[in-house]
């Protein structure tokens, strides 16, 4: 507890709160996670652990004894606070998908879900809240929303799943209602995972998994070559395709066992029936070695510089007048 008691230390009920929520606070701790005291007027925070902290830019100091509200901003859905009012009212547990707003004003998506902690005989003594924050995979909904209706681009965009997410039983929800939302077929959407994500728990990913590929959402092992999960393992994923993780290929040219673990990578993806993605290309002689090998896209800094998403339709277009490829833009 040493680790966080400085947060708790301006109000001693957070101490109380600590004890009664810790075994969730334990399995959260890379998530923001606030308890608030619904016998307090207004319902305060009492505890914010320190990936609230980062992720909203506040000191403890500055949300102890603040209701939730000032994370809220100007376009902040009225229904979704309606809704997550109505639970707390109830006492009941909720999630939601909200916008809120960090200390600096930028905005941030996030996966909020609200339970109430009740003693032995059932009454209720806090709220705790877990926000998983999903902003990289709302812009990427939004990024092929533009491309598509004002663009007339056909693209895939590739988000990067957390291992958090991907062991979280709701995450397939939250897909699809996004997904939803904006308007974008599964097929335009492509998941990245690493296997260190996947081994935590080898058979939760492979059913989380399983489902998000039967939506049609394609799948792909990102950073690979770089985890401890077996061939066995991977070969029962329901994968699209595998990326060569970019410390095997940025030496390829300079480095014969590089080259020769890039290969092996090749051989073993379209032998399983993949794709293979090479991550970290940032020359030419890397790009024409990769393509000597047989490998399928390549990605880097010699295709690309990051991009706003403004400029994309022109860069497309302008790859495609130099007899480029512009099939994969990876976020």
């Amino acid at each position: 507890m040493q680790t966080i008691s400085p947060l708790v230390g301006v109000d001693p009920r957070g101490w109380d709160a600590l004890d009664r929520c810790g075994g969730l606070i334990i399995e959260s701790a890379t998530n923001s996670l606030v308890i608030s005291d619904p016998h307090q007027p207004d319902c305060p925070i009492v505890y914010a652990n320190p990936a609230f902290l980062h992720a909203t830019g506040y000191r403890a100091d500055e949300i102890i004894g603040r209701n939730c509200r000032f994370l809220q901003g100007p376009d902040t859905d009225h229904t979704t606070i309606a809704t997550m009012r109505a639970a707390v009212a109830d006492e009941r547990a909720c999630t939601v998908i909200l916008l809120n707003y960090r200390k600096d004003g930028s905005e941030f998506w996030q996966e909020l879900t609200i339970s109430p902690v009740r003693d032995d005989d059932a009454a209720l003594l806090y709220f705790i809240g877990i926000q998983a924050d999903i902003t990289d995979l709302k812009r990427a909904h939004a990024a092929v929303e533009r491309a598509q209706e004002d663009q007339g681009l056909l693209l895939h965009v590739a988000v990067n799943l957390s291992a958090r997410l991907l062991h979280d039983p709701a995450v397939v929800d939250t897909i699809v209602d996004a997904l939803r939302t904006a308007g974008v077929e599964p097929r335009w959407l492509e998941i990245e995972i690493t296997e260190s994500a996947a081994m935590v728990d080898p058979a939760g990913a492979l059913a989380i998994l399983t489902r998000l590929h039967a939506l049609g959402i394609r799948l792909a092992i990102d950073d690979f070559g770089t985890g401890y999960s077996s061939l066995s393992y991977l070969k029962r994923l329901p994968v699209d395709e595998i990326k060569i993780d970019k410390s095997f290929v940025r030496e390829m040219p300079r480095n014969g066992d590089d080259a020769a673990i890039a290969r092996s990578i090749i051989d073993l993806g379209h032998n399983l029936g993949l794709g293979v993605v090479a991550e970290g290309v940032e020359d030419d002689a890397t790009w024409g070695q990769l393509a000597t090998l047989g490998c399928d896209v390549a990605q880097g800094y010699h295709i690309s510089r990051p991009v706003p998403a403004a400029e994309l339709a022109r860069w497309v277009q302008t790859t495609k007048e130099q007899g480029g490829s512009a099939a994969h833009v990876m976020t």
